[in-house]
């Protein structure tokens, strides 16, 4: 019988002897890993985030503005009649049917040539044959004629009232009163000036010394324009002048343009052209305070309005303002030219329809388009010639 050997082994340790260990080298750090430098690459990688947070906020912004500045909005041009264009008449801005329904005082000036005098014209748009008459009085002022409005008197009285910029679009400004005389000429009545003349753009009469002035911007420098235009800034205003003093009446308008007035009196009508809307007044009479009712928006940058007798409002603008802008720097690079019209379809509600559409031909940059019957006539700001079409059906 076999023994079997038994042999105990003392148990065997895993852990090394210490003093047999192989030390580790020590960890490598990079160098951008180096402790010394995060707070440096932190600051760079937030100076990144805010740098792209900025472009993309910026292209963000700038494909807004161009978006509601109509950049990417198709032109289908189409026109309510047949249209003919008449001229001698530069830069014919604003205008207003004589309430006889026959002709339209025209306030004109060559705003490519703002050194050039301004001129208010008669005429009688339905006649094909017929031409401007410049009726401008001899003035010991400068005249460069912006908006313009006509106010008739119960009694009578023709009385026009025009904005007037001394240095062609820079201070100093005033309003411009004329009495339409027995043969159709005007005499000066008086010029009235005032430091509420921020920026002056259009007038309504509301009495034989009483009116309502639009300051498109908050400043008067040209520089200034330009930052509120590109920020969409509410600095306009609307102000009254009560026959002594002028009172701001309704202010933070995105460059207040047109301004009217219902035929009784009752509403106001105000144009904001960067905001693409009209908005509607309530006009106390006895006060000549405005509480603001509703707003109607377009698709265009509106300017001047027309009011008919039967209280419909016609108002001209420019679907695409940097094609505007373009315009307005060079007279070959045309800009589309609307014209509107607005009637009441209840207490709150108008019936928008657009009459009148081109691309920049006929006429290019329209700010005024108003109708009496079955006559259009279109203002422009810079061309050579006003457009007048007869609507037929319209």
């Amino acid at each position: 019988m076999s023994s079997e050997r038994v042999v105990q082994r003392a148990p065997c340790s895993r852990r090394s002897d210490p003093e047999r260990q192989t030390p580790l080298p020590p960890r490598q750090l990079h160098d951008h890993q180096s402790p010394a430098k995060l707070p440096a690459m932190i600051e760079k990688r937030k100076v990144i985030i805010g740098t792209t947070a900025v472009a993309f906020a910026i292209g963000a912004f700038a494909i807004y503005t161009m978006s509601k500045a109509g950049a990417f909005r198709d032109i289908d041009p189409h026109l309510p009649g047949e249209c003919r264009k008449v001229e001698d008449i530069v830069g014919g801005e604003d205008l207003q049917w004589h309430p006889d329904g026959e002709h339209v005082y025209v306030a004109a000036q060559d705003r490519r040539a703002l050194g050039s005098p301004g001129h208010i014209y008669r005429l009688r748009p339905a006649d094909p044959k017929a031409v401007p008459v410049d009726i401008t009085p001899e003035l010991d002022i400068p005249f460069h004629p912006h908006g313009l409005h006509l106010y008739v008197g119960e009694d009578g009285l023709e009385r026009l009232f025009v904005v007037n910029h001394h240095n062609g679009m820079t201070a100093p400004h005033s309003i411009e009163v004329f009495d339409v005389t027995d043969d159709g000429s005007l005499e000066h009545v008086e010029s009235i000036t005032s430091e509420a003349l921020v920026s002056p753009n259009d007038v309504v009469a509301v009495g034989p010394d009483q009116f309502y002035v639009t300051n498109d911007h908050g400043s008067s420098e040209l520089w200034m324009h330009t930052i509120e235009d590109f920020l969409q800034l509410a600095r306009g205003n609307v102000v009254f002048y009560d026959g002594e003093d002028f009172r701001e009446v309704y202010g933070g308008t995105q460059y207040a343009n047109g301004i009217n007035v219902s035929p009784d009196g009752t509403e106001l009508y105000l144009a904001e052209t960067i905001a693409k809307t009209i908005k509607i007044f309530k006009r106390d009479p006895a006060t000549n305070d405005l509480e603001r009712k509703h707003t109607v928006e377009t698709n265009m940058g509106v300017d001047n309005i027309g009011v008919t007798p039967a209280n419909t409002l016609w108002v001209a603008g420019h679907p695409n303002l940097l094609a505007f802008l373009s315009h307005a720097g060079d007279p070959e690079s045309r800009s589309p030219s609307e014209v509107i019209r607005l009637e009441r379809a209840g207490p709150e509600n108008w019936n928008v329809e657009e009459i009148y559409l081109d691309d920049g031909d006929p006429i290019s940059g329209a700010a005024v388009g108003t109708a009496r019957d079955d006559t259009l006539v279109i203002g422009p700001v810079f061309d050579p010639h006003l457009v007048v079409c007869e609507m037929g059906g319209e």
